[in-house]
């Protein structure tokens, strides 16, 4: 798994290039560098809890420095335990941000969609934790994935309760429990139903479980925007494929932003 490093760079840029495109891996770019955590992340000394239950979880549209961001802009991945370095949580916020107001369309009423100012598609929302609290049900101790599932369940009908017509999807995973889940509102759920939800899970699990979590983050991210723009009549010919390598031209085109951005770098922090 990549570390907080710049020699990660590259990677980050592939990742969010293959999600949204050259033109919003370039506002990445400078997002970073006006943030200086290419060079820099502060640990704060908190304290910070190492189990959660959905409960005492915190909300990263209101309490984004919570959830591990430099500033409290509103946010869309929750990562209080540090799992992701700084970088790569901006990365996959950029990637889940953009699926909001970019690449997915608006499920609602004709109506509520219209109103909008500023249109809005799916909200897939990210919540990391490094392990569950263990809760029980009248004698007994929930197993693992009745604890995940009750979690997403509380931030997608409470907590994170967002939009206008059940349009939220939660993707919930617990490092030390190695248990995901993904829980689409009602809406959503027309589209990522427990079938693609399956296929999924399986897809990416071992990754997780292996311990690339940005690496399977951004994949099943992508996926789903994939499913979520299928047409509901031909949903089953939608192409859930692995990812390839960067064609030539991303390469190159990656490998000089980041000799540029590191000089950038160099150049803020030392004149």
């Amino acid at each position: 798994m990549c570390l907080n490093s710049l020699f990660c760079l590259p990677y980050r840029l592939y990742l969010v290039w293959n999600a949204v495109g050259p033109v919003a891996t370039m506002n990445f770019l400078a997002t970073l560098i006006t943030t200086g955590l290419l060079v820099v992340t502060c640990v704060s000394g908190q304290l910070v809890n190492q189990e959660w239950t959905a409960y005492n979880y915190h909300n990263p549209q209101t309490m984004a420095t919570d959830c591990g961001f430099p500033t409290n802009d509103a946010a869309y991945i929750c990562d209080p335990n540090g799992v992701l370095a700084v970088p790569d949580l901006l990365a996959v916020n950029w990637i889940l941000k953009d699926a909001v107001y970019n690449s997915t369309s608006c499920p609602c009423s004709t109506y509520y969609c219209e109103k909008q100012k500023i249109p809005k598609g799916y909200n897939i929302m990210v919540a990391l934790v490094k392990r569950m609290e263990k809760q029980r049900d009248s004698d007994r101790i929930l197993g693992r994935e009745e604890m995940a599932k009750d979690f997403s369940r509380e931030l997608k009908t409470k907590k994170w309760k967002m939009g206008g017509c059940d349009e939220n999807i939660i993707i919930f995973y617990s490092i030390d429990d190695k248990t995901l889940s993904i829980d689409p509102g009602a809406t959503a759920a027309q589209k990522l139903d427990s079938y693609f939800i399956k296929l999924l899970t399986k897809k990416i699990g071992g990754r997780l479980n292996d311990g690339h979590i940005i690496e399977a983050l951004n994949v099943l991210i992508y996926d789903i925007k994939i499913i979520l723009n299928c047409d509901l009549e031909n949903r089953y010919d939608c192409t859930i494929y692995e990812r390839g390598v960067a064609s030539s031209f991303q390469a190159s085109f990656i490998s000089f932003m980041t000799l540029v951005t590191l000089f950038m770098v160099y150049w803020i922090n030392c004149h």
